[in-house]
């Protein structure tokens, strides 16, 4: 039976892929503002240990200034600030031993006759424990590929802990569905409730559709969402794009931002609701990696990251608070 592909907005738009990300901000470390002075605040100081001490009030000043504003969540309570105490101190997941799991891979916005995400078999599952996808689209060294099981699920062995990348191909045109759009994602965990993302090329088209927006072939979709230091969807911040070298990407009106609001993508919009979800439809693809950034009001940088790119595909970024160890592309 052929799944219903919907071209209704605010369908596709309630299910934008989920995601998150996590970045590095002021040459003032946290570390700094206790037991471990700068170099120049050492030289500063003389020895002094009225001067250190005076060093570390000036960085946890100079802390408080660029800490996070008009970030939120949504509570039971309502609305609460968002909490990125975590900035700057957190590291990517050490790799452990590998473990066996089954996971689906979901259509982008699409879900089955009784609601639940809608999963496609037939695809290739290509999986990268570097965290690395190469371009094209070939297997080869340090590539695995995850075993179909028929039912829109997959198995495969990964680190429980650790950070995986997958590239999902279009094995082989189905009769009884739609055409499969390449999709890639770093930064992945597996673990219970995560899926691989896919999309339908009818869903890509009718979202640039709905949007009025031309959709190139030679670019690439970026949808993700942005988290807070307890795993909440955060509202109020704005995405940024910027090339592998940390130049910042102009934003165009087919490459800007958009923001779902309450009943689908919204171009009016011009910072995250409270889904913390945005996507860019026709961002660049470049050398192959982008690096995708999130703003609080004030500047300040919450979340950046590398997220993989190539023509006529979507890839999935999630943004999870500032990270010590984030790129060198962020930090610049």
């Amino acid at each position: 039976m052929t799944p219903h592909v919907s071209s209704r907005l605010p369908g596709l738009a309630a299910r934008l892929v989920t995601v998150g990300l996590l970045v590095l901000t002021t040459g003032c470390k946290r570390e700094n503002c206790t037991s471990v002075p700068t170099a120049e605040s050492s030289q500063t100081a003389q020895g002094s240990p009225e001067r250190l001490q005076d060093a570390g009030l000036d960085c946890e000043r100079d802390a408080e200034r660029r800490r996070p504003e008009g970030l939120q969540v949504a509570t039971d309570g309502g609305r609460a600030e968002a909490d990125f105490a975590c900035l700057g101190r957190l590291l990517a997941p050490n790799t452990g031993s590998p473990a066996e799991f089954t996971m689906g891979a979901h259509a982008f916005a699409q879900t089955d006759n009784q609601g639940r995400p809608l999963a496609v078999p037939g695809l290739e599952v290509q999986l990268f424990d570097d965290n690395r996808i190469p371009d094209g689209s070939r297997c080869d060294t340090g590539c695995t590929r995850a075993e179909d099981l028929g039912d829109g699920t997959y198995r495969f062995l990964a680190a429980p802990e650790g950070w995986l990348a997958y590239r999902v191909l279009e094995r082989s045109a189905g009769a009884m569905r739609p055409a499969v759009l390449r999709a890639l994602e770093v930064n992945f965990v597996p673990a219970p409730g995560e899926a691989f993302n896919t999309v339908f090329e009818p869903v890509l088209d009718g979202l640039h559709q709905a949007l009025d927006l031309p959709r190139d072939p030679q670019r690439t979709l970026l949808a993700g969402r942005l988290f807070d230091c307890n795993g909440r969807p955060v509202a109020g911040a704005t995405i940024g794009l910027r090339d592998a070298r940390g130049e910042k990407i102009a934003s165009t009106p087919i490459t800007r931002p958009i923001y779902l609001g309450p009943t689908g993508p919204d171009l009016s919009l011009a910072a995250t609701t409270f889904t913390g979800q945005w996507s860019v439809t026709n961002a660049p693809v470049g050398t192959g990696t982008i690096v995708v950034e999130a703003r609080a009001d004030n500047g300040v940088v919450v979340a950046c990251e590398l997220a993989a790119t190539a023509p006529d595909a979507m890839s999935v970024v999630r943004l999870r608070p500032l990270r010590r160890d984030a790129p060198a592309a962020c930090t610049r």
